[in-house]
């Protein structure tokens, strides 16, 4: 069986439409005779859970590792999800974030994850 490392950001235990994709490549690629590894944020601050992705990954044995960044939703969250701010609050974050974080706002999380690799 091959070997292959996956990096991905968005992965279950979030709950969004980006993260079913990296999941089911994932999961399907034992079908071809690949064993992935999933290299991926901690499971705390999103706006969303979905503990049934989760329990998916976990059902088709994928190794999952988690890295943990110093990221505000992971300060701001309690029991692993954060409340969802409003809408103007919202557009003023992301705006002050894609000014300050270069290339985006998962810069923090990159430098772990690559010393995981």
């Amino acid at each position: 069986m091959f070997k292959v490392l996956v990096l991905a950001y968005y992965f279950p235990p979030m709950g969004l439409s980006g993260v079913q994709r990296t999941l089911k490549f994932a999961k399907y690629l034992k079908d071809y005779n690949w064993e992935p590894t999933v290299i991926t944020t901690g499971a705390s601050g999103y706006y969303a859970h979905d503990s049934t992705m989760l329990k998916e990954a976990v059902d088709a044995e994928i190794k999952i590792i988690r890295v943990e960044g110093k990221e505000i939703n992971s300060l701001l969250s309690r029991n692993g999800t954060v409340k969802m701010p409003p809408e103007l609050l919202r557009k003023i974050a992301s705006r002050a974030s894609s000014s300050l974080m270069i290339p985006d706002n998962k810069i923090s999380w990159s430098k772990k994850a690559y010393k995981k690799c």
